[in-house]
């Protein structure tokens, strides 16, 4: 767990040497997406654990050896690919690392370096405390859940750069980033929904609805797996992985933020941004909770559990400064000790592994 640790208190560091160096940007007059050359290597900083640690893994994750081993495993031509739709993105990224290397290790640290630098950016631009987004980014398992789906995680990544669509209403350029996306991952074009969800009011009604909506889901995953059969072309097979309940424990961590956004914000008049991240929130904790008895259906968190570390800072808005930085404090910890629990338990994320000691010790 040490490597874990250390990339968790840098990243720790370096985002409140950000956001200390953005805030003094923003008094010296920097509007929008500009910041002094000092922000910019802070952020810098900020991604260089995040990229290291993922980037030189070795065997950490599921799929790991799969995508290691790249050309053995995913053998299907580009050309091919695209014009069947057959996920060809991560064809086009292998085609274009191979132009560099051939190693294994020149494909994992390429695939971590775009998924992080993805969610980064995305994040500094979109949060009014970068700290507390980035530490949730690494405790509510998006970071290392990119080792195990990194398929998933990139179409993650390209809906993440293109999430903004959805606020500004601007719907033909999110299709687009949902087309990206599918590319990566079929799984990534459900994503089309939240365009028609998330700009909605908080009202009690609409939240039956999302209720019912979510009660509909959990009691036909026949149909839902189905209609997955029909996107990949074949037959969901159903064994264990399909069959099995997810850790309460991850279901309780992806509901309490929505929970805890609806009820700070009852009675209050909500803006477009507020009235965003709070849906999002909404449409993670419905999507966890519905498929709640199957883990091969949770998987769908790996799109909306980003809103956790992109929404979350925007609806915890407190008259009392002091308990407002408490509670986000709390929030952090006890989403690290979420985190300490799923990846310290997990074979496949711990203990961890270099690729620069691979034929050495293992």
């Amino acid at each position: 767990m040490v490597p874990y640790f250390v990339t968790s208190a840098l990243v720790l560091v370096f985002s409140v040497l950000a956001e200390i160096s953005r805030t003094n940007d923003l008094e010296r007059g920097y509007e929008g997406y500009r910041h002094s050359k000092r922000t910019g290597i802070f952020l810098f900083l900020t991604l260089v654990p995040l990229v290291y640690t993922a980037g030189f893994r070795y065997g950490i994750g599921t799929d790991f050896m799969g995508y290691y081993k790249i050309n053995s495993v995913f053998k299907a031509n580009f050309w091919k690919a695209l014009i069947s739709l057959n996920e060809p993105g991560i064809c086009l990224l292998r085609d274009l690392v191979s132009l560099f290397s051939t190693d294994g290790a020149a494909y994992i640290f390429t695939f971590s370096l775009l998924t992080i630098l993805s969610f980064c950016i995305v994040l500094f631009r979109h949060t009014d405390d970068y700290v507390f987004a980035m530490m949730l980014y690494i405790f509510c398992g998006c970071w290392h859940g990119a080792f195990n789906g990194v398929r998933q995680y990139l179409a993650a990544a390209v809906l993440m750069m293109g999430i903004h669509f959805i606020r500004e209403k601007k719907l033909i350029p999110y299709a687009v980033t949902v087309f990206i996306a599918f590319l990566f991952h079929k799984s990534s074009i459900v994503m089309i929904v939240p365009y028609f969800v998330m700009r909605n009011e908080i009202t009690p009604r609409n939240i039956l609805f999302l209720a019912a909506g979510t009660l509909i889901v959990s009691l036909n995953y026949e149909t839902v797996f189905a209609f997955i059969g029909f996107l990949k072309e074949k037959d969901v097979v159903m064994n264990s992985y399909a069959t099995s309940s997810v850790n309460i424990l991850r279901v309780l961590a992806n509901a309490a933020p929505a929970v805890a956004a609806v009820v700070l914000n009852l009675g209050k008049e909500l803006d477009e941004e507020q009235t965003f991240c709070i849906n999002g929130l909404i449409i993670n904790a419905v999507a966890m909770i519905a498929s709640a008895n199957s883990t091969y259906l949770a998987r769908i968190g790996v799109y909306t559990g980003v809103f956790i570390p992109l929404c979350l800072s925007k609806v915890i808005r407190l008259k009392n400064k002091n308990f407002e930085l408490f509670f986000r404090t709390a929030i952090v910890v006890l989403f690290a000790v979420f985190w300490y629990v799923v990846v310290s338990w997990h074979s496949a994320l711990n203990p961890f592994k270099w690729v620069f000691y691979k034929g050495i010790f293992y």
